[in-house]
């Protein structure tokens, strides 16, 4: 067996690896309740998203040193 072979394997290994975690992260839900409303009843309620947008909006993202950090409230 080759080098290019044994890549070409090993690529095709990482990339069907890669399609299961993507169509397990499509498939999982996310469980969210607040006011004893689901994530899709809370999609559609515009006080919420309004809520979520001011908050995210007086957020940033550190990205000068290490990982990226969000900063919210400063």
């Amino acid at each position: 067996m080759t080098l290019k072979n044994l890549n070409t394997i090993v690529l095709a290994m990482l990339t069907a690896l890669n399609l299961i975690v993507l169509a397990f992260n499509l498939t999982a839900r996310a469980k969210a309740d607040v006011a004893g409303k689901d994530w899709f009843e809370l999609a559609k309620d515009d006080d919420f998203r309004q809520a979520v947008g001011y908050v995210v909006s007086k957020c940033t993202i550190d990205t000068d040193r290490g990982p990226p950090k969000i900063l919210c409230g400063r």
